[in-house]
């Protein structure tokens, strides 16, 4: 019975969150040449340089550049890791301390742009397979100097609803990856993703006990984009 009231309390919660921010614009996303970004990765300096790095990282969709152009991309992202002079005093603990922040940014840009030539290669295969090597990689991700788990987890969410018929047959044993699995799930909002999450949300084992809230969550959002695009769902 508390089991049923939380997963009520939840799914209240989220619907009416989701629903207040669903219609809301996404920002636009700059599409960007390689010789546009290398120009302005050569042009800029000190903290205009630091923000561009920035938006290179979290904001630019880096997937319509092919292998070579992230090489050249890296490669000049690598010289400003290496060598950038920009320097920064801040307080400290143990008194100053000089910092260099375009050379911090870089080494997280620099993974980002290496993730990303794994996501095309792996684009690149039949729907079956793209998502097994997703969600291997979400498994047993590869060593790229950060954890890449949510990284394979945002990708297999961008294969969207003809992807679902086939991430429902994977069914890792660690709670925290099934768990991934049920937040894909609701992202994409397919109404045959739903039965795999009520069966997570319905195991009975102690080990599942994070996973269940999520799950209550997922199966919420999940229930509301299958609604509002009932066409789209198989």
């Amino acid at each position: 019975m508390r089991q049923h009231r939380l997963i009520v309390a939840l799914s209240i919660v989220v619907l009416l969150t989701f629903t207040l921010t669903i219609s809301l614009p996404a920002e636009d996303n700059e599409q960007a040449t390689c010789d546009a970004i290398l120009e302005q990765l050569s042009q800029k300096h000190t903290e205009e340089l630091r923000e561009y790095i920035s938006f290179l990282d979290y904001t630019l969709d880096k997937a319509h550049l092919s292998g070579k152009e992230i090489d050249r991309i890296i490669s000049k992202l690598l010289e400003i890791q290496d060598s950038d002079p920009y320097e920064k005093e801040v307080d400290s603990k143990g008194g100053k301390r000089t910092l260099h922040p375009n050379r911090h940014v870089s080494h997280q840009c620099i993974f980002r742009f290496r993730f990303q030539k794994i996501a095309n290669d792996i684009r690149a295969l039949p729907m079956e397979e793209r998502v097994a090597e997703l969600v291997k990689g979400m498994v047993d991700p590869p060593k790229l100097g950060y954890q890449t788990t949510g990284s394979f987890g945002r990708e297999l969410t961008k294969a969207g609803k003809e992807a679902v018929p086939f991430i429902i047959r994977h069914k890792p044993e660690q709670p925290s990856y099934r768990r991934q699995i049920v937040e894909v799930l609701a992202e994409i909002g397919d109404a045959s993703g739903v039965p795999y999450i009520i069966e997570v949300l319905n195991i009975d084992d102690e080990n599942f006990r994070f996973a269940r809230p999520d799950a209550a969550i997922a199966l919420a959002k999940c229930t509301l984009l299958s609604r509002i695009n009932p066409t789209d769902s198989k």
